[in-house]
């Protein structure tokens, strides 16, 4: 009798293929095919306390009042440049900030004093802020989590510290408005590097905002005559999914004092923490760019103005009245050492009262009749009514569930979206078919699109 060897291939997602073809996984990843995260510990904050003194009259808004630090124990195993996924930490402002004075930096842990507030208008001897660290929950093939004593999963615990703020009595004196930690100029070349970050019409004063709308936001780098180095990160809150996506990044002015400058040059890298098209990072490697200062006096020779959109999305992540941050970060100067940060703020809320509960309007059209052996292409033209659905599409050949079905389905793809849609990427449906036992023929195929969100624009 002749024996068969069959020879199982398994892929290794997160690690290295041994000799003996196992897989051996990298830190922070599990599972026969390392596909498994695995989170073995929480941030721990190095002290529990802080006390800081802020003196209003030399403190201007978006200055950094302190820097609060985690560590997570997985980064000692870490052996990524750019950090393991399970010591990634992210901070927060739990509770105390109910004037949305203060604002805390997600990535670095620095605490700064609100862009939405004047220093006049602080009124208060004391401010206690409790802060929080926790690991942000990544979506993945599969997951493995370890379980701390009181059998609390370690991706749900957060970390937290108090934040005690006393503001020194002195007279209050006003800034000029701006979300810059330099002071700046009022027109012309800036003596030093400038960044804003702001709302646009019709949201410049709006903080509330509902499901599916598109909110546009402009960041604006205004540089001194010099060549800059720059690297520019969007970010959007993110739990067990994103809160709110990043879509449809442009270039929306570039002054005349960057002839070296294209926005071709510029290329936007995408990142979606849920790995799953929703993204709630983008990250721009701008290189060096040079201001010739050949017009010193309208600032906007001097500007490079970036546009961009984020919408609220429906997860179960997504909790009403609560504060979300939008935020962008800018490297730059010599080896991208310094860095400034912007944020603003949003709080969702409902009106899912006043959504529409009618069903799609499904229109199929293709042709009549088809001959044996023939092919044909069949349109599906779907209206979605509703803000947010969580939906799939599946096409059935004809006699799909007998022992010899007469058609097959060769493709099914997304082929256009309304302007409505116009920012969930194209990859984001996922395709699956069902084949048929005997012939091998897919008789089944699904697009699933998972929760979306129509703008209503």
């Amino acid at each position: 009798m002749e024996e068969i060897l069959r020879e199982v291939k398994i892929e290794c997602y997160h690690g290295t293929c041994s000799s003996s073809g196992e897989c051996v996984c990298s830190p922070c990843w599990t599972g026969d095919s390392c596909d498994s995260l695995e989170n073995s510990h929480v941030p721990v904050f190095q002290q529990t306390l802080l006390t800081i003194d802020v003196n209003l009259k030399e403190t201007f808004r978006d200055d950094v009042i302190a820097t609060v630090v985690a560590n997570d124990p997985d980064a000692e195993l870490c052996s990524y440049e750019d950090g393991c996924p399970c010591s990634i930490i992210l901070y927060s402002i739990e509770q105390g900030n109910d004037d949305s004075l203060f604002r805390i930096d997600p990535r670095t842990g620095e605490l700064s004093i609100s862009v939405e507030k004047r220093m006049a208008e602080i009124d208060k001897d004391e401010v206690e802020l409790q802060i929080a660290a926790k690991n942000p929950v990544h979506r993945t093939r599969g997951r493995r989590r370890r379980m701390d004593g009181d059998d609390v999963q370690n991706d749900q615990r957060v970390s937290k510290m108090l934040v005690r703020i006393l503001f020194s009595s002195g007279i209050k004196e006003e800034v000029v408005e701006v979300h810059s930690r330099h002071r700046r100029s009022t027109s012309g070349v800036p003596s030093s590097e400038t960044f804003t970050l702001e709302k646009l019409d019709p949201f410049t004063d709006v903080t509330e905002i509902l499901i599916g709308q598109k909110v546009d936001l402009l960041l604006t780098l205004w540089l001194p005559v010099q060549s800059t180095s720059l690297r520019v990160e969007l970010l959007t809150p993110y739990e067990s999914s994103a809160i709110m996506v990043l879509c449809n990044p442009v270039f929306s002015h570039i002054g005349s004092n960057y002839p070296g400058f294209s926005s071709g040059d510029v290329v936007a890298e995408f990142y979606a923490s849920g790995d799953d098209h929703r993204y709630d990072r983008i990250v721009f490697d701008f290189g060096s760019v040079t201001n010739d200062g050949s017009d010193s006096a309208d600032d906007q020779s001097s500007k490079i103005k970036l546009e961009f959109t984020v919408i609220l999305q429906q997860t179960n992540a997504t909790q009403y009245g609560e504060t979300y941050w939008v935020s962008a970060g800018v490297n730059y100067g010599v080896n991208l050492a310094e860095v400034w940060v912007g944020q603003t703020s949003f709080t969702p809320v409902s009106d899912i009262d006043s959504w529409s509960t009618s069903s799609p309007d499904i229109i199929i059209s293709g042709p009549e009749t088809m001959t044996i052996l023939s092919a044909a292409i069949f349109q599906i033209d779907l209206v979605i009514k509703n803000y947010a659905t969580d939906f799939y599409l599946d096409v059935i050949a004809d006699q799909s569930g007998s022992t010899d079905p007469i058609m097959k389905i060769g493709e099914l793809q997304l082929a256009g979206k309304g302007d409505n849609f116009d920012c969930m990427p194209d990859e984001l449906p996922q395709y699956s078919g069902v084949s048929d036992n005997s012939t091998g023929a897919t008789v089944k195929a699904r697009l699933d699109f998972g929760n979306i969100v129509n703008t209503g624009t």
